[in-house]
């Protein structure tokens, strides 16, 4: 891993999560993270495992990261609607759940 560069840590979050270890998908995830803070495909990708865990308010505070670094990925602004809405924060949620529908069909354009 001392050779490891973000893209590596990537895959390897990839594999893990693909195998279900989320645990290690997680932390292969923040490792590749570490070297890419803003890297909205890293983080949209460890949303899918938080998803999968069910664990809404990590689900909210990863997408929502996202979110404050500025980016206009439909996907992170899908990821954290779901996450407001299952923390008891529906309106907000369909607020955010709008903003993702309308980036989506801008960048469709």
């Amino acid at each position: 891993e001392k050779d490891f560069g973000d893209e590596d840590f990537h895959d390897a979050a990839i594999v893990f999560y693909k195998t279900k270890d989320y645990n290690k998908a997680i932390l292969y995830f923040e490792k590749a993270l570490a070297l890419q803070p803003k890297n909205v495909d890293y983080r949209n990708n460890l949303c899918s495992v938080y998803i999968d865990l069910k664990n809404w308010s990590k689900l909210k505070e990863t997408a929502e990261i996202s979110i404050k670094n500025g980016t206009y990925s439909p996907m992170a602004h899908m990821y954290y609607a779901i996450g407001l809405k299952y923390t008891g924060f529906e309106s907000l949620a369909l607020e955010y759940e709008k903003k993702a529908k309308q980036l989506e069909a801008e960048q469709d354009k």
